[in-house]
């Protein structure tokens, strides 16, 4: 288990790429923490580290996004906050040959997820503008 604390999210940056080297084959990054904790904003930075161009919102309201990595692979950005159903639904299995990663807020919504291969990120505040990232 690894623990950081950033007081800005440009230090994600910093992290990614040790973040990246513990997600498993599933491509599965489960984001846990509070409202406002930070699971957009480290989505958004590990967009931009790969390559996104288009700005990364959260998808509390659609559920997912989908956007274009620069290698072409696409990068999944998923909120189930409000999600009531089958994720297969909304979501189904991906070919993950063209998948760069899945990041899936409030995963613990749909208990069915939490029995694949993912890699924990657990957000939490610190300090007013300071957050724990333990993953």
């Amino acid at each position: 288990m690894h623990q950081i604390l950033i007081s800005h999210p440009s230090e994600f940056d910093l992290y990614i790429p040790q973040i990246l080297a513990a997600v498993p084959a599933s491509k599965l990054i489960f984001l846990h923490g509070e409202l406002g904790a930070g699971k957009t904003t480290f989505t958004q930075r590990l967009g931009k580290y790969l390559g996104v161009t288009r700005p990364i919102v959260s998808p509390t309201f659609t559920y997912i996004r989908e956007y274009d990595a620069k290698d072409q692979r696409k990068l999944y950005h998923l909120d189930l906050y409000r999600f009531v159903g089958n994720i297969d639904d909304i979501f189904p299995a991906p070919d993950l040959d063209q998948v760069a990663y899945i990041c899936i807020e409030w995963p613990e919504r749909v208990p069915e997820l939490l029995l694949q291969p993912h890699l924990d990120i657990t957000l939490s505040y610190h300090a007013e503008t300071e957050r724990n990232i333990v993953w």
